[in-house]
């Protein structure tokens, strides 16, 4: 299983914002991610999550100012259909 990311960007805002709202109903990404593309910083930095081309999932990367050596999940998340076959695993492989 080969999965691809792509830093969620201007282009794609709609896409993963749609994806992660169904990821979790309750609340909607789309503010957070205008806002740190927005900041041009390093991290924090959003994906989306794709498999054979596919959107899947989403994940999100951040760090604190006094820890420059760490990275730390945020969030992530993958639709439904993918859930219990081994991508969330792989989501944290590959990173």
């Amino acid at each position: 299983m080969k999965l691809t990311y792509q830093k969620i960007n201007r282009e794609n805002i709609l896409l993963a914002s749609k994806i992660q709202y169904e990821i979790f109903p309750n609340s909607s990404a789309y503010i957070k991610y205008i806002n740190e593309i927005d900041c041009n910083k390093k991290i924090p930095i959003n994906f989306l999550v794709y498999h054979d081309e596919k959107p899947i999932g989403v994940i999100g990367l951040y760090e604190y100012d006094n820890d420059k050596d760490s990275v730390w999940v945020s969030y992530f998340g993958l639709l439904k259909e993918y859930r219990k076959k081994g991508y969330g695993e792989q989501m944290f492989i590959i990173l």
